[in-house]
């Protein structure tokens, strides 16, 4: 099996630990402080959890590819900003409530216009992010389309982007929009995710023994870097802001690592439990995104007695943010059933024959949207 078919096999539980592990990164509470031997080993993994962020827009690039060739382009922006609006805007009336937010500042914030024009971290700062590559995405992929070679189209437009990114350094910093970084950064592994789609639904490929050692190795490198980014402050070509280069190698290879990890695994049948256990949470990842951080903290964490023990505030923060999450993935499935229900077609009398369902492409990945801030 190819990695594109083994990566969109095991899609939702990928996207789940991409899910988790920003949990652990944004709310974990470490057991044991800096400085012990416990955790110095903890502190390394939790700060790496960023990765998370870039894991999904990495799918998110190939699953657009799948995407925008099944509808046309009116419903291709529909179905990806119903799948958003209900719980960033819930969220965001929630929020703007709680803070006393104007009704300028609500308007600025839900709209993306304080996410460019003040600061990326005003609100839910990766739902404006994945939106600016919904809205650009057809005509990127357009421009794609007249290019034979897509790993040269690719390739161009890395090196624009690097270009533009080491230029406007200084701009940047004058402005104070350096944090701006942490978005412009994430560009690349999306156009990445992006060829990835398109090169594997033409052919996929094949991965020998000595490819996946590789593919083993490029991850570890990628490790290594985020490391001394993170830690020993490096800088590799642009601004670190959640270090870039690092994150492209150890994100994009751990995708390809845990689809091949997931697929041996899927053997055992308490295995594939676990698996289905996982991507639950990647089925709920946009709301588990709006909710941890935002929600949570105001709602419930924030309410906690003080001197709480560290384990059951890291139960609490868990099992609160998953109950919220859902809760608001119902209402948002409730809501748009009620909202399209005028518009649905009805049923086909038992005179009339049922029309054929035409199936799934084979290896087509799941819909979603993959939600998670780093």
């Amino acid at each position: 099996m190819g990695i594109g078919a083994l990566i969109n096999r095991h899609r939702k539980a990928i996207m789940g630990f991409a899910a988790l592990y920003i949990f652990l990164f944004h709310e974990y509470l470490r057991l044991s402080p800096d400085g012990s031997w416990l955790g110095e080993i903890m502190r390394r993994p939790i700060r790496w959890g960023f990765v998370g962020v870039d894991i999904f827009f990495f799918l998110s690039g190939i699953g657009l590819t799948y995407a925008i060739g099944k509808t046309g382009i009116l419903k291709f922006y529909y179905r990806r900003l119903r799948r958003v609006a209900f719980p960033y805007i819930v969220t965001g009336v929630v929020l703007a409530f709680i803070q006393n937010w104007t009704f300028s500042k609500f308007i600025g914030n839900v709209t993306g216009f304080n996410f460019f024009a003040k600061t990326m971290y005003s609100f839910l700062w990766f739902v404006t992010a994945v939106v600016t590559f919904y809205l650009l995405f057809p005509l990127y992929d357009k421009i794609m389309g007249q290019f034979k070679n897509k790993v040269v189209f690719t390739g161009i437009v890395l090196c624009i982007w690097l270009l533009l990114s080491m230029s406007l350094e200084s701009t940047m910093a004058g402005a104070g929009r350096t944090e701006f970084y942490g978005f412009t950064n994430r560009i690349p592994v999306f156009v990445l995710g992006v060829m990835f789609g398109r090169i594997t639904q033409e052919r996929d490929i094949i991965v020998s023994r000595s490819g996946w050692v590789l593919i083993g190795l490029l991850h570890v490198i990628g490790l290594f870097l985020a490391e001394k980014t993170c830690f020993s402050g490096w800088r590799i070509l642009v601004p670190v802001s959640n270090c870039c280069i690092p994150n492209i190698l150890s994100g994009i290879t751990l995708v390809m690592l845990l689809a091949k990890l997931m697929d041996l695994l899927s053997r055992f049948k308490v295995m594939r439990a676990v698996e289905k256990g996982i991507g639950y949470f990647g089925v709920i990842s946009l709301e588990f995104y709006c909710i941890q951080g935002v929600v949570l903290h105001f709602i419930l964490l924030d309410r906690l007695p003080a001197g709480l023990a560290k384990p059951l505030y890291n139960l609490i923060a868990f099992a609160g943010t998953t109950a919220m999450a859902t809760v608001l993935y119902l209402a948002e499935r409730g809501f748009w059933f009620l909202v399209e229900l005028p518009f649905r077609k009805k049923k086909v009398s038992a005179s009339q024959p049922a029309p054929q369902e035409v199936p799934a492409e084979s290896g087509e990945p799941s819909e979603g949207t993959p939600g998670s801030e780093g």
